[in-house]
């Protein structure tokens, strides 16, 4: 945590902490909050541990298929369970991935780098649908199937458009975004000019139409499983609420706190609460129990399966640890070099 937690990373967890306890504490009723830990349903957890292993296997078919199969399966599964459990140290997602993706599974950072950069891409197209499938979900409950259907359909088929042309106009679309983005005081602009150049040579991976759909496929049955995952967990509980009910609020956090990015112990619990308590699909003591269902089995898959990985390639978490300091002190002269020619 000291290696990588900056002072605003820090005050942020203590924040989190703090309001966590607050809720616990004043909030949220104790003896409502035990029965529904004693009611839990064991086997629906069991079975939304074995989907949610399964989202993590279709994560590292994608992430092959962007690296062109050059890697084996193993290794690259290896190499994303380690580094999700880097996560926990506060170690950075893409420079997490980066350094595993390099170490275990003998791939050059540059090419790590923007095979990761082009997941994330499609993850945030994920989020998009997820969030297309909560207004579909919110319009079958107000109106009907047929009308939520149909909006889902027109909603999917402009993300898919949209997708198509991004692709295609790729250094277009880049070079307009860098642009934009250099003129906002405080951002490197030469940073952003190398990181528009990763990420047009990363959609290079994915320039052909057949490419992109099997991206995209892959892409879509791995979000399917945590969405089943979320669903699973919730459905565990004792609760009285619709089907309808349970996919929105599942759908809801899936849209922020999904299981494929780097997240904070306390501040994941913090932000499903506030979520769920604020647009009033759950009460405060569901949602706490949910959080903390979500959480735990979402670590104890990364630091299970990081450990095991580890053996399995006869490394020690120290020695990524330490690469890690490296990349991210490698990117930081980077930077500085960048900002000291502006001013030559």
């Amino acid at each position: 945590m000291q290696a990588f937690g900056s002072r605003r990373q820090l005050w942020i967890i203590g924040g989190a902490i703090l309001l966590f306890l607050v809720i616990v504490i004043f909030l949220v009723d104790i003896n409502d909050l035990i029965k529904l830990f004693r009611r839990i349903n064991w086997f629906d957890l069991a079975v939304a541990a074995i989907v949610l292993l399964a989202g993590y296997l279709l994560i590292t078919v994608l992430l092959r298929y962007l690296l062109f199969n050059q890697p084996g399966f193993m290794p690259t599964f290896y190499a994303i369970s380690v580094g999700f459990m880097l996560n926990l140290l506060f170690v950075p997602g893409v420079v997490a991935m980066v350094v595993t993706t390099h170490w275990i599974a003998k791939v050059d950072i540059a090419q790590a780098s923007s095979a990761l950069l082009v997941q994330k891409v499609l993850y945030q197209i994920m989020r998009l649908s997820t969030l297309a499938l909560i207004i579909i979900l919110l319009a079958g409950q107000e109106t009907g199937t047929s009308v939520s259907i149909t909006s889902g359909l027109i909603l999917l088929v402009l993300t898919f458009v949209s997708i198509i042309l991004v692709i295609r106009y790729k250094e277009r679309v880049v070079t307009f975004l860098a642009t934009q983005l250099s003129r906002i005081r405080g951002l490197d602009e030469e940073q952003i000019r190398s990181t528009a150049s990763t990420v047009i040579a990363g959609l290079e991976t994915i320039s052909s139409t057949r490419r992109l759909m099997i991206s995209l496929l892959l892409s879509y049955a791995a979000w399917i499983c945590f969405l089943i995952f979320q669903y699973l967990v919730l459905d565990s509980l004792p609760l009285r609420l619709s089907v309808i009910q349970m996919w929105l609020i599942a759908a809801a956090v899936m849209a922020v706190m999904p299981p494929s990015i780097n997240i904070i112990p306390i501040l994941y619990h913090v932000v499903v609460i506030l979520l769920l308590t604020t647009t009033q699909l759950t009460n405060v003591t569901v949602a706490v129990v949910y959080a903390i269902l979500l959480h735990l089995l979402i670590t104890i898959n990364w630091a299970v399966l990081g450990n095991w990985s580890l053996i399995r390639n006869h490394l020690r978490l120290g020695q990524l640890v330490e690469a890690a300091k490296a990349q991210i002190a490698n990117r930081r002269s980077k930077s500085s070099a960048g900002e000291g020619a502006q001013y030559q």
